[in-house]
Protein backbone atom coordinates (compact mmCIF):
# COMPACT_ATOMS: atom_id res chain seq x y z
CA UNK A 1 0.00 0.00 0.00
CA UNK A 2 2.79 2.84 -0.27
CA UNK A 3 4.50 4.70 -2.38
CA UNK A 4 7.75 4.34 -4.19
CA UNK A 5 7.79 0.87 -4.55
CA UNK A 6 10.09 -0.49 -6.77
CA UNK A 7 12.66 -3.54 -7.77
CA UNK A 8 15.56 -2.37 -6.85
CA UNK A 9 16.01 1.04 -5.26
CA UNK A 10 13.13 2.98 -3.99
CA UNK A 11 14.26 6.19 -4.15
CA UNK A 12 17.97 7.12 -5.63
CA UNK A 13 20.46 9.73 -5.25
CA UNK A 14 22.35 11.22 -8.17
CA UNK A 15 24.23 9.01 -10.79
CA UNK A 16 23.20 5.72 -10.06
CA UNK A 17 23.69 3.32 -12.72
CA UNK A 18 23.09 -0.32 -13.81
CA UNK A 19 24.46 -2.51 -16.09
CA UNK A 20 23.39 -5.44 -17.41
CA UNK A 21 20.60 -5.63 -14.83
CA UNK A 22 17.14 -7.77 -15.00
CA UNK A 23 13.96 -7.40 -12.43
CA UNK A 24 11.75 -10.32 -12.85
CA UNK A 25 9.62 -9.56 -10.01
CA UNK A 26 6.02 -8.62 -10.05
CA UNK A 27 5.17 -5.54 -8.10
CA UNK A 28 1.70 -4.24 -6.90
CA UNK A 29 0.34 -0.91 -5.07
CA UNK A 30 -2.37 1.22 -4.48
CA UNK A 31 0.04 4.49 -4.49
CA UNK A 32 1.81 6.63 -6.42
CA UNK A 33 5.29 6.19 -7.73
CA UNK A 34 5.90 2.23 -8.89
CA UNK A 35 8.41 1.21 -10.76
CA UNK A 36 10.54 -2.20 -12.06
CA UNK A 37 13.90 -0.46 -11.47
CA UNK A 38 13.97 3.24 -9.53
CA UNK A 39 10.75 4.62 -7.78
CA UNK A 40 12.51 8.10 -7.66
CA UNK A 41 15.63 9.07 -9.21
CA UNK A 42 17.25 12.33 -8.58
CA UNK A 43 19.42 13.17 -11.57
CA UNK A 44 21.83 11.08 -13.86
CA UNK A 45 20.38 7.35 -14.09
CA UNK A 46 21.68 5.23 -16.36
CA UNK A 47 20.59 1.89 -17.69
CA UNK A 48 22.56 0.25 -20.06
CA UNK A 49 21.61 -3.40 -21.85
CA UNK A 50 18.93 -3.84 -18.86
CA UNK A 51 15.79 -5.16 -19.11
CA UNK A 52 12.37 -5.22 -16.79
CA UNK A 53 10.53 -8.55 -17.26
CA UNK A 54 8.37 -7.86 -14.13
CA UNK A 55 4.63 -6.85 -14.33
CA UNK A 56 3.56 -3.45 -12.52
CA UNK A 57 0.18 -2.77 -10.96
CA UNK A 58 -1.17 -0.14 -9.24
CA UNK A 59 -4.88 -1.00 -8.34
CA UNK A 60 -5.63 2.85 -6.60
CA UNK A 61 -5.82 6.23 -8.18
CA UNK A 62 -2.14 8.78 -8.71
CA UNK A 63 0.45 9.45 -10.27
CA UNK A 64 3.73 7.77 -12.27
CA UNK A 65 4.18 4.24 -12.76
CA UNK A 66 6.70 2.68 -15.05
CA UNK A 67 9.13 -0.18 -15.97
CA UNK A 68 11.92 1.66 -15.24
CA UNK A 69 11.91 4.76 -13.48
CA UNK A 70 8.36 6.26 -11.70
CA UNK A 71 9.83 9.77 -11.65
CA UNK A 72 13.19 10.74 -12.67
CA UNK A 73 15.13 13.25 -14.35
CA UNK A 74 18.57 13.67 -16.92
CA UNK A 75 18.04 9.83 -17.61
CA UNK A 76 19.86 7.60 -20.22
CA UNK A 77 18.77 4.47 -21.81
CA UNK A 78 20.80 1.95 -23.83
CA UNK A 79 19.75 -1.27 -24.89
CA UNK A 80 17.32 -1.63 -22.53
CA UNK A 81 13.69 -3.62 -22.96
CA UNK A 82 10.62 -3.19 -21.09
CA UNK A 83 8.84 -6.90 -21.22
CA UNK A 84 6.31 -6.10 -18.51
CA UNK A 85 2.71 -5.62 -18.60
CA UNK A 86 2.14 -1.68 -16.93
CA UNK A 87 -1.26 -1.22 -15.66
CA UNK A 88 -2.71 1.69 -14.17
CA UNK A 89 -6.09 2.52 -14.97
CA UNK A 90 -6.25 5.23 -12.25
CA UNK A 91 -2.64 6.54 -12.75
CA UNK A 92 -1.81 9.77 -14.85
CA UNK A 93 1.80 9.68 -16.16
CA UNK A 94 2.44 5.98 -17.19
CA UNK A 95 5.47 4.41 -19.36
CA UNK A 96 7.24 1.34 -20.16
CA UNK A 97 10.14 2.79 -18.97
CA UNK A 98 9.48 6.21 -17.31
CA UNK A 99 6.51 8.04 -15.99
CA UNK A 100 7.64 11.32 -15.16
CA UNK A 101 10.52 13.45 -16.45
CA UNK A 102 11.43 15.93 -14.35
CA UNK A 103 13.45 19.44 -14.58
CA UNK A 104 15.30 20.45 -17.55
CA UNK A 105 17.49 18.11 -18.25
CA UNK A 106 17.85 15.63 -21.31
CA UNK A 107 16.57 12.16 -21.33
CA UNK A 108 18.29 9.85 -23.66
CA UNK A 109 16.88 6.73 -25.34
CA UNK A 110 19.13 4.49 -27.46
CA UNK A 111 18.31 1.42 -29.42
CA UNK A 112 15.50 0.75 -26.50
CA UNK A 113 12.04 -1.06 -27.04
CA UNK A 114 8.68 -1.99 -25.08
CA UNK A 115 7.23 -4.72 -25.80
CA UNK A 116 4.45 -4.80 -22.95
CA UNK A 117 1.11 -3.09 -22.79
CA UNK A 118 0.64 -0.11 -21.15
CA UNK A 119 -2.45 0.86 -19.55
CA UNK A 120 -3.48 4.11 -17.78
CA UNK A 121 -5.50 7.06 -17.07
CA UNK A 122 -3.84 9.47 -18.83
CA UNK A 123 -0.30 10.21 -20.32
CA UNK A 124 0.30 6.80 -21.39
CA UNK A 125 3.53 6.13 -23.88
CA UNK A 126 5.75 2.77 -24.63
CA UNK A 127 8.79 4.90 -23.52
CA UNK A 128 7.86 8.28 -21.26
CA UNK A 129 3.87 8.68 -19.99
CA UNK A 130 4.92 12.56 -19.10
CA UNK A 131 7.40 15.22 -18.87
CA UNK A 132 6.55 18.13 -16.64
CA UNK A 133 3.57 20.38 -17.97
CA UNK A 134 5.45 24.07 -17.82
CA UNK A 135 8.65 25.60 -19.02
CA UNK A 136 11.08 24.86 -19.36
CA UNK A 137 11.04 21.28 -20.58
CA UNK A 138 13.24 18.02 -20.86
CA UNK A 139 14.21 17.58 -24.25
CA UNK A 140 13.97 14.12 -25.49
CA UNK A 141 16.92 12.09 -27.86
CA UNK A 142 15.63 9.04 -29.11
CA UNK A 143 17.06 7.22 -31.93
CA UNK A 144 17.03 3.76 -33.15
CA UNK A 145 14.11 2.61 -30.65
CA UNK A 146 10.74 1.33 -31.28
CA UNK A 147 7.37 0.23 -29.29
CA UNK A 148 6.07 -2.91 -30.12
CA UNK A 149 3.18 -3.21 -26.90
CA UNK A 150 -0.27 -1.94 -26.67
CA UNK A 151 -0.83 1.49 -25.36
CA UNK A 152 -4.18 2.65 -23.92
CA UNK A 153 -5.63 5.53 -22.08
CA UNK A 154 -8.92 5.87 -20.41
CA UNK A 155 -10.04 9.21 -19.07
CA UNK A 156 -10.72 12.48 -20.77
CA UNK A 157 -7.82 14.40 -20.25
CA UNK A 158 -5.73 17.34 -23.07
CA UNK A 159 -2.64 15.51 -22.60
CA UNK A 160 -1.52 12.71 -25.03
CA UNK A 161 -1.28 8.61 -25.78
CA UNK A 162 1.75 7.45 -27.73
CA UNK A 163 3.40 4.72 -29.21
CA UNK A 164 6.76 6.34 -27.86
CA UNK A 165 5.86 9.15 -25.98
CA UNK A 166 2.78 10.50 -24.75
CA UNK A 167 3.55 14.29 -24.58
CA UNK A 168 6.61 15.43 -27.17
CA UNK A 169 8.94 18.77 -25.60
CA UNK A 170 10.92 20.95 -27.03
CA UNK A 171 14.58 20.69 -28.41
CA UNK A 172 13.58 16.66 -28.70
CA UNK A 173 15.05 14.81 -31.31
CA UNK A 174 13.31 11.14 -32.88
CA UNK A 175 15.26 9.39 -35.46
CA UNK A 176 15.06 5.88 -36.88
CA UNK A 177 12.62 5.29 -34.71
CA UNK A 178 8.60 3.63 -35.12
CA UNK A 179 5.86 1.92 -33.28
CA UNK A 180 4.22 -1.46 -34.05
CA UNK A 181 2.05 -1.58 -31.10
CA UNK A 182 -1.97 -0.25 -31.24
CA UNK A 183 -2.48 2.96 -29.61
CA UNK A 184 -5.81 3.82 -28.76
CA UNK A 185 -7.43 6.08 -25.96
CA UNK A 186 -11.54 5.94 -24.55
CA UNK A 187 -11.65 10.02 -24.17
CA UNK A 188 -8.08 11.58 -24.42
CA UNK A 189 -7.47 14.49 -27.24
CA UNK A 190 -4.06 13.43 -29.06
CA UNK A 191 -3.01 10.01 -30.22
CA UNK A 192 -0.23 8.99 -32.24
CA UNK A 193 1.95 6.32 -32.98
CA UNK A 194 5.00 8.09 -31.70
CA UNK A 195 3.69 10.76 -29.30
CA UNK A 196 0.34 12.43 -28.76
CA UNK A 197 0.07 15.89 -27.49
CA UNK A 198 3.40 18.32 -27.61
CA UNK A 199 4.69 21.42 -26.08
CA UNK A 200 5.35 24.12 -28.11
CA UNK A 201 8.81 25.53 -28.98
CA UNK A 202 8.74 29.10 -28.39
CA UNK A 203 10.95 30.00 -30.31
CA UNK A 204 12.90 28.02 -33.67
CA UNK A 205 16.65 27.42 -31.18
CA UNK A 206 14.00 24.93 -29.63
CA UNK A 207 12.94 23.13 -33.34
CA UNK A 208 12.05 19.59 -32.68
CA UNK A 209 13.55 16.97 -35.60
CA UNK A 210 11.64 14.11 -36.48
CA UNK A 211 12.98 11.60 -39.33
CA UNK A 212 13.28 8.35 -41.25
CA UNK A 213 10.25 7.49 -38.69
CA UNK A 214 7.28 5.21 -39.24
CA UNK A 215 3.86 3.53 -37.60
CA UNK A 216 2.60 0.36 -39.05
CA UNK A 217 -0.06 -0.42 -36.40
CA UNK A 218 -4.02 0.62 -35.54
CA UNK A 219 -4.40 4.50 -34.09
CA UNK A 220 -8.02 4.98 -32.56
CA UNK A 221 -8.23 8.77 -31.33
CA UNK A 222 -11.25 10.03 -29.48
CA UNK A 223 -10.31 13.17 -30.98
CA UNK A 224 -6.43 14.08 -32.71
CA UNK A 225 -5.55 10.90 -34.34
CA UNK A 226 -2.08 10.40 -36.32
CA UNK A 227 -0.15 7.49 -37.46
CA UNK A 228 3.08 9.73 -36.32
CA UNK A 229 1.15 12.07 -33.75
CA UNK A 230 -2.08 13.64 -32.32
CA UNK A 231 -0.76 17.14 -32.48
CA UNK A 232 2.41 18.47 -34.11
CA UNK A 233 3.85 21.85 -32.47
CA UNK A 234 5.45 24.86 -33.46
CA UNK A 235 8.76 24.45 -35.24
CA UNK A 236 8.83 21.05 -36.12
CA UNK A 237 10.80 19.24 -38.74
CA UNK A 238 9.18 15.87 -40.02
CA UNK A 239 11.17 14.48 -42.88
CA UNK A 240 11.03 10.72 -44.14
CA UNK A 241 8.47 9.24 -42.44
CA UNK A 242 4.91 7.30 -43.17
CA UNK A 243 2.41 5.71 -42.16
CA UNK A 244 0.53 2.54 -43.15
CA UNK A 245 -1.90 1.80 -40.98
CA UNK A 246 -5.50 2.41 -40.02
CA UNK A 247 -6.21 5.60 -38.48
CA UNK A 248 -9.29 6.63 -36.93
CA UNK A 249 -10.78 9.70 -34.50
CA UNK A 250 -14.25 11.23 -33.66
CA UNK A 251 -12.42 14.26 -35.51
CA UNK A 252 -9.02 15.64 -36.70
CA UNK A 253 -6.92 12.20 -38.47
CA UNK A 254 -4.63 12.17 -40.85
CA UNK A 255 -1.38 9.76 -42.21
CA UNK A 256 0.81 11.84 -40.33
CA UNK A 257 -0.42 13.98 -37.95
CA UNK A 258 -4.19 14.36 -36.82
CA UNK A 259 -3.61 18.41 -36.55
CA UNK A 260 -0.32 20.58 -37.59
CA UNK A 261 -0.61 22.57 -34.32
CA UNK A 262 1.17 25.67 -34.81
CA UNK A 263 3.65 27.82 -37.08
CA UNK A 264 6.74 26.94 -38.49
CA UNK A 265 6.44 23.10 -39.03
CA UNK A 266 7.82 21.24 -42.57
CA UNK A 267 7.16 18.15 -43.90
CA UNK A 268 9.45 16.41 -46.24
CA UNK A 269 9.37 13.06 -48.22
CA UNK A 270 6.23 11.52 -46.10
CA UNK A 271 3.39 9.42 -47.77
CA UNK A 272 0.52 7.67 -46.12
CA UNK A 273 -0.91 4.39 -47.23
CA UNK A 274 -3.35 3.61 -44.35
CA UNK A 275 -7.15 4.25 -44.60
CA UNK A 276 -7.66 7.69 -42.79
CA UNK A 277 -11.29 7.89 -41.13
CA UNK A 278 -13.20 10.56 -39.12
CA UNK A 279 -16.45 10.08 -36.71
CA UNK A 280 -17.55 13.74 -37.47
CA UNK A 281 -14.92 16.23 -39.65
CA UNK A 282 -11.19 16.79 -40.77
CA UNK A 283 -10.28 13.27 -42.50
CA UNK A 284 -6.92 14.14 -44.50
CA UNK A 285 -3.92 11.74 -45.79
CA UNK A 286 -1.27 14.13 -44.03
CA UNK A 287 -2.90 15.66 -41.06
CA UNK A 288 -6.96 16.07 -40.35
CA UNK A 289 -6.34 20.34 -39.34
CA UNK A 290 -3.98 22.31 -39.61
CA UNK A 291 -5.03 26.39 -39.02
CA UNK A 292 -1.43 27.49 -39.42
CA UNK A 293 1.18 28.22 -41.86
CA UNK A 294 2.99 25.19 -42.63
CA UNK A 295 4.98 24.11 -45.49
CA UNK A 296 4.64 20.03 -47.24
CA UNK A 297 7.34 19.20 -49.71
CA UNK A 298 7.19 15.56 -51.76
CA UNK A 299 4.88 14.17 -49.95
CA UNK A 300 1.68 11.38 -50.97
CA UNK A 301 -1.33 9.45 -50.37
CA UNK A 302 -2.35 6.10 -51.56
CA UNK A 303 -4.85 5.47 -48.58
CA UNK A 304 -8.64 6.32 -48.21
CA UNK A 305 -9.56 9.03 -46.74
CA UNK A 306 -13.36 9.16 -45.33
CA UNK A 307 -14.98 12.13 -43.23
CA UNK A 308 -18.59 10.92 -41.56
CA UNK A 309 -19.77 14.73 -42.08
CA UNK A 310 -17.62 17.23 -43.56
CA UNK A 311 -13.73 18.27 -44.64
CA UNK A 312 -11.86 15.54 -46.33
CA UNK A 313 -8.88 15.51 -48.50
CA UNK A 314 -6.22 13.64 -49.59
CA UNK A 315 -3.48 15.71 -48.12
CA UNK A 316 -5.22 18.01 -45.92
CA UNK A 317 -9.00 17.71 -44.14
CA UNK A 318 -9.70 21.16 -43.03
CA UNK A 319 -5.77 23.31 -43.69
CA UNK A 320 -4.05 26.02 -44.36
CA UNK A 321 -0.84 24.39 -45.66
CA UNK A 322 1.20 25.34 -48.81
CA UNK A 323 1.70 21.85 -50.31
CA UNK A 324 4.41 21.83 -53.21
CA UNK A 325 5.23 18.81 -55.68
CA UNK A 326 2.42 16.62 -53.62
CA UNK A 327 -0.44 13.93 -55.35
CA UNK A 328 -3.14 11.84 -53.98
CA UNK A 329 -4.34 8.44 -55.56
CA UNK A 330 -6.76 7.11 -52.41
CA UNK A 331 -10.30 7.57 -52.80
CA UNK A 332 -11.94 10.56 -50.77
CA UNK A 333 -15.48 10.72 -49.40
CA UNK A 334 -17.71 12.55 -47.18
CA UNK A 335 -21.08 14.29 -46.80
CA UNK A 336 -19.67 18.00 -48.20
CA UNK A 337 -16.37 19.32 -48.26
CA UNK A 338 -14.89 16.71 -49.97
CA UNK A 339 -11.60 17.39 -52.27
CA UNK A 340 -9.21 15.53 -54.12
CA UNK A 341 -6.51 17.63 -52.37
CA UNK A 342 -7.64 19.31 -49.48
CA UNK A 343 -10.94 19.75 -48.17
CA UNK A 344 -11.78 22.85 -46.13
CA UNK A 345 -9.66 25.75 -47.05
CA UNK A 346 -9.02 28.75 -45.33
CA UNK A 347 -7.87 32.42 -46.83
CA UNK A 348 -5.46 35.16 -45.48
CA UNK A 349 -5.90 36.06 -42.12
CA UNK A 350 -4.00 38.25 -40.16
CA UNK A 351 -0.31 36.55 -40.26
CA UNK A 352 -1.60 33.59 -41.56
CA UNK A 353 -1.31 32.04 -45.12
CA UNK A 354 -4.18 31.01 -47.01
CA UNK A 355 -3.96 27.46 -48.50
CA UNK A 356 -1.63 27.01 -51.58
CA UNK A 357 -1.46 24.14 -53.92
CA UNK A 358 2.07 24.39 -56.05
CA UNK A 359 2.98 21.59 -58.39
CA UNK A 360 0.33 18.83 -57.12
CA UNK A 361 -1.88 16.63 -59.01
CA UNK A 362 -5.11 14.37 -58.04
CA UNK A 363 -5.69 10.89 -59.40
CA UNK A 364 -7.96 9.31 -56.70
CA UNK A 365 -11.75 9.46 -56.69
CA UNK A 366 -13.85 11.52 -55.19
CA UNK A 367 -16.95 10.28 -53.86
CA UNK A 368 -19.38 12.93 -52.51
CA UNK A 369 -22.46 11.62 -50.13
CA UNK A 370 -23.99 14.46 -50.30
CA UNK A 371 -22.88 18.00 -51.77
CA UNK A 372 -19.62 20.52 -51.62
CA UNK A 373 -16.58 18.40 -53.28
CA UNK A 374 -14.64 19.06 -55.79
CA UNK A 375 -11.34 17.20 -58.04
CA UNK A 376 -9.05 19.15 -56.16
CA UNK A 377 -10.39 21.71 -53.50
CA UNK A 378 -13.80 20.95 -51.52
CA UNK A 379 -15.01 24.49 -51.20
CA UNK A 380 -15.40 27.38 -53.81
CA UNK A 381 -17.07 29.91 -51.04
CA UNK A 382 -15.64 33.55 -50.41
CA UNK A 383 -15.52 32.51 -46.78
CA UNK A 384 -13.02 29.58 -47.83
CA UNK A 385 -11.51 30.53 -51.31
CA UNK A 386 -10.28 34.28 -52.29
CA UNK A 387 -8.03 35.68 -54.40
CA UNK A 388 -4.58 35.13 -51.70
CA UNK A 389 -5.06 31.24 -52.35
CA UNK A 390 -3.35 29.90 -55.00
CA UNK A 391 -3.59 26.42 -57.32
CA UNK A 392 -0.86 26.93 -59.82
CA UNK A 393 0.26 23.85 -62.23
CA UNK A 394 -1.54 21.27 -60.53
CA UNK A 395 -3.81 18.70 -62.53
CA UNK A 396 -6.71 16.31 -61.57
CA UNK A 397 -8.07 13.26 -63.72
CA UNK A 398 -10.92 14.11 -65.37
CA UNK A 399 -12.37 10.31 -66.43
CA UNK A 400 -13.10 9.93 -62.61
CA UNK A 401 -15.71 12.70 -63.11
CA UNK A 402 -15.80 16.38 -62.67
CA UNK A 403 -17.23 19.24 -59.99
CA UNK A 404 -18.45 22.74 -60.26
CA UNK A 405 -16.21 23.43 -57.50
CA UNK A 406 -13.15 22.83 -60.68
CA UNK A 407 -14.10 25.77 -61.90
CA UNK A 408 -11.50 27.65 -58.85
CA UNK A 409 -8.61 26.59 -60.85
CA UNK A 410 -6.56 23.22 -61.70
CA UNK A 411 -6.41 21.31 -65.17
CA UNK A 412 -8.41 18.51 -65.93
CA UNK A 413 -6.25 15.31 -68.00
CA UNK A 414 -7.32 12.14 -68.75
CA UNK A 415 -5.47 9.26 -67.38
CA UNK A 416 -3.90 8.02 -70.87
CA UNK A 417 -2.71 11.73 -70.55
CA UNK A 418 -1.24 11.74 -66.70
CA UNK A 419 0.55 8.82 -67.98
CA UNK A 420 2.05 10.76 -70.58
CA UNK A 421 2.44 14.44 -69.94
CA UNK A 422 5.95 15.69 -68.24
CA UNK A 423 4.23 18.04 -65.02
CA UNK A 424 6.02 21.05 -63.22
CA UNK A 425 7.74 20.26 -60.85
CA UNK A 426 10.53 17.69 -59.83
CA UNK A 427 8.74 14.60 -60.94
CA UNK A 428 9.70 11.04 -62.79
CA UNK A 429 8.14 8.07 -64.24
CA UNK A 430 9.29 4.39 -64.03
CA UNK A 431 7.46 3.73 -67.46
CA UNK A 432 4.86 3.67 -69.71
CA UNK A 433 0.99 3.70 -68.34
CA UNK A 434 2.00 4.67 -65.08
CA UNK A 435 1.56 8.49 -63.49
CA UNK A 436 4.30 10.43 -62.40
CA UNK A 437 6.00 9.90 -58.85
CA UNK A 438 8.06 12.05 -57.12
CA UNK A 439 11.73 11.85 -58.03
CA UNK A 440 13.55 9.98 -55.28
CA UNK A 441 10.11 8.80 -53.66
CA UNK A 442 10.11 5.91 -55.95
CA UNK A 443 8.64 3.60 -53.30
CA UNK A 444 6.62 0.16 -53.51
CA UNK A 445 3.64 1.55 -52.13
CA UNK A 446 4.49 4.50 -54.98
CA UNK A 447 4.83 2.75 -57.61
CA UNK A 448 1.97 -0.08 -57.28
CA UNK A 449 -0.64 2.79 -56.90
CA UNK A 450 1.16 4.50 -60.11
CA UNK A 451 0.26 1.45 -62.28
CA UNK A 452 -3.16 2.83 -64.24
CA UNK A 453 -4.90 1.28 -66.71
CA UNK A 454 -5.00 3.11 -69.81
CA UNK A 455 -8.32 2.45 -71.98
CA UNK A 456 -8.73 3.00 -76.02
CA UNK A 457 -9.67 6.14 -76.55
CA UNK A 458 -12.96 5.95 -77.31
CA UNK A 459 -13.88 4.24 -74.51
CA UNK A 460 -14.64 4.92 -70.74
CA UNK A 461 -14.52 3.07 -67.33
CA UNK A 462 -17.90 2.22 -67.39
CA UNK A 463 -18.18 1.33 -71.11
CA UNK A 464 -14.96 -1.02 -71.78
CA UNK A 465 -15.37 -2.40 -75.55
CA UNK A 466 -12.18 -3.22 -76.47
CA UNK A 467 -8.36 -4.32 -74.92
CA UNK A 468 -6.58 -2.08 -73.40
CA UNK A 469 -3.31 -0.96 -71.39
CA UNK A 470 -1.58 -1.39 -67.65
CA UNK A 471 1.37 -0.09 -66.27
CA UNK A 472 4.36 -2.96 -65.39
CA UNK A 473 7.14 -3.16 -63.53
CA UNK A 474 9.42 -5.59 -62.11
CA UNK A 475 7.73 -6.70 -59.09
CA UNK A 476 4.45 -5.65 -60.15
CA UNK A 477 1.67 -8.60 -61.07
CA UNK A 478 -1.87 -7.67 -62.57
CA UNK A 479 -5.10 -10.28 -61.80
CA UNK A 480 -8.97 -10.02 -62.83
CA UNK A 481 -11.97 -10.66 -61.04
CA UNK A 482 -13.28 -11.70 -64.29
CA UNK A 483 -10.93 -14.77 -66.27
CA UNK A 484 -12.16 -13.05 -69.40
CA UNK A 485 -9.62 -10.50 -68.96
CA UNK A 486 -5.96 -12.08 -69.36
CA UNK A 487 -2.49 -10.00 -69.14
CA UNK A 488 0.23 -10.18 -71.44
CA UNK A 489 2.93 -7.63 -70.28
CA UNK A 490 1.30 -4.37 -70.49
CA UNK A 491 -1.62 -5.51 -72.54
CA UNK A 492 -5.02 -6.27 -71.15
CA UNK A 493 -6.53 -8.70 -73.36
CA UNK A 494 -10.55 -9.37 -73.18
CA UNK A 495 -10.99 -13.17 -74.55
CA UNK A 496 -14.82 -13.05 -75.16
CA UNK A 497 -18.04 -11.27 -75.43
CA UNK A 498 -19.01 -9.68 -71.78
CA UNK A 499 -21.24 -7.35 -70.11
CA UNK A 500 -19.71 -8.07 -66.33
CA UNK A 501 -18.05 -5.81 -64.01
CA UNK A 502 -14.80 -6.57 -63.24
CA UNK A 503 -12.24 -5.38 -60.57
CA UNK A 504 -8.68 -5.29 -61.51
CA UNK A 505 -6.17 -5.67 -58.99
CA UNK A 506 -2.19 -4.84 -59.38
CA UNK A 507 -0.14 -5.99 -56.62
CA UNK A 508 3.76 -6.43 -55.55
CA UNK A 509 2.95 -8.13 -52.20
CA UNK A 510 2.96 -5.92 -49.96
CA UNK A 511 0.47 -2.85 -51.85
CA UNK A 512 -2.37 -3.32 -54.18
CA UNK A 513 -4.49 -1.30 -55.75
CA UNK A 514 -8.08 -1.62 -57.65
CA UNK A 515 -9.43 -0.75 -60.80
CA UNK A 516 -13.03 -1.41 -61.66
CA UNK A 517 -14.03 -1.57 -64.97
CA UNK A 518 -17.29 -1.76 -66.99
CA UNK A 519 -17.36 -4.27 -70.37
CA UNK A 520 -19.20 -3.89 -72.94
CA UNK A 521 -16.96 -6.05 -74.97
CA UNK A 522 -19.36 -7.90 -78.08
CA UNK A 523 -16.53 -9.19 -80.40
CA UNK A 524 -16.50 -12.73 -79.75
CA UNK A 525 -13.19 -14.71 -79.10
CA UNK A 526 -13.65 -16.76 -82.62
CA UNK A 527 -13.92 -13.74 -84.73
CA UNK A 528 -10.90 -12.37 -83.24
CA UNK A 529 -8.78 -15.26 -84.38
CA UNK A 530 -10.53 -16.28 -87.90
CA UNK A 531 -7.37 -16.26 -89.55
CA UNK A 532 -5.13 -18.47 -87.08
CA UNK A 533 -4.91 -21.83 -87.30
CA UNK A 534 -5.62 -24.04 -83.71
CA UNK A 535 -3.09 -26.69 -82.78
CA UNK A 536 -4.09 -27.35 -78.94
CA UNK A 537 -7.17 -26.90 -76.81
CA UNK A 538 -7.22 -27.65 -73.09
CA UNK A 539 -10.59 -27.65 -71.00
CA UNK A 540 -10.68 -26.84 -67.06
CA UNK A 541 -13.95 -26.49 -65.17
CA UNK A 542 -14.55 -23.11 -63.22
CA UNK A 543 -13.04 -24.27 -60.34
CA UNK A 544 -9.60 -24.72 -62.36
CA UNK A 545 -9.61 -28.50 -62.58
CA UNK A 546 -8.63 -29.69 -65.99
CA UNK A 547 -11.20 -32.07 -67.78
CA UNK A 548 -12.08 -33.64 -70.95
CA UNK A 549 -13.83 -31.77 -73.95
CA UNK A 550 -17.32 -30.79 -72.51
CA UNK A 551 -19.94 -32.59 -74.73
CA UNK A 552 -22.85 -33.46 -72.27
CA UNK A 553 -24.38 -31.06 -72.31
CA UNK A 554 -24.64 -30.45 -68.97
CA UNK A 555 -24.98 -26.65 -69.07
CA UNK A 556 -22.00 -25.96 -66.96
CA UNK A 557 -19.84 -23.19 -67.44
CA UNK A 558 -15.90 -24.24 -68.38
CA UNK A 559 -12.76 -22.57 -69.51
CA UNK A 560 -10.78 -22.78 -72.88
CA UNK A 561 -7.34 -22.42 -73.29
CA UNK A 562 -6.69 -22.60 -77.30
CA UNK A 563 -2.62 -21.94 -78.55
CA UNK A 564 -2.85 -21.35 -82.33
CA UNK A 565 0.15 -21.84 -84.93
CA UNK A 566 1.85 -18.37 -84.54
CA UNK A 567 2.88 -19.31 -80.75
CA UNK A 568 -0.20 -17.07 -79.05
CA UNK A 569 -2.73 -18.70 -76.44
CA UNK A 570 -6.02 -17.28 -75.63
CA UNK A 571 -8.53 -18.42 -72.57
CA UNK A 572 -12.27 -17.66 -73.14
CA UNK A 573 -15.62 -19.22 -71.52
CA UNK A 574 -18.13 -21.34 -73.30
CA UNK A 575 -21.10 -23.32 -71.67
CA UNK A 576 -21.83 -26.84 -72.63
CA UNK A 577 -25.36 -26.70 -73.57
CA UNK A 578 -28.22 -28.57 -75.72
CA UNK A 579 -28.08 -28.02 -79.43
Amino acid sequence: TATDVAGFVGSADDFIEFYDCVNDSSLTSSKSRVAGFVSSASSGAKFVNCRNNGNVTVTGSGSYVAGFVAQGQKLEFRQSVNAGTISASGVDGVGGFVGFTDKTDTVTFVKCHNDGDILGSSSVAGLVGTPRTSSPYSPYRIDSCHNAGAVQSLTNSEYGTGGLLGILTPASVIRNSYNIGTVSTEKGLYTGGLWGDANDPKTTADSIVVEHCYNTATIKGANYGGGLAGGVPYYTHITDCYNTAPVSATFGAGGIAGGFMGHGIEVRRCWNSGAISTVRNGAGGLNGYGNYNIEVYDCFNVGDVTAGTYAAGGLGGETRASYHNCYNRGTISGKEEVGGLVGETFTAASTQQPTQLRNCYNAGLVVPLDTLCGSLIGTVTDRYWADGNVIENCYYVSDFGTFKQDTVGGTPISVAQLCSTDLPGDWTRIGDYHFPLIKDMELPSAIVNSAAVVLAPADSYANVTSDFHVGVADGLSWTASNPVISFSGSQAHIASASTDSVTLTVTDGTFSRNWVIKLNATTSADANVANKQVVAERYFSIGGIEVSKPSNGDGQVYVVLRRYSDGTTEAYKIIDSKK
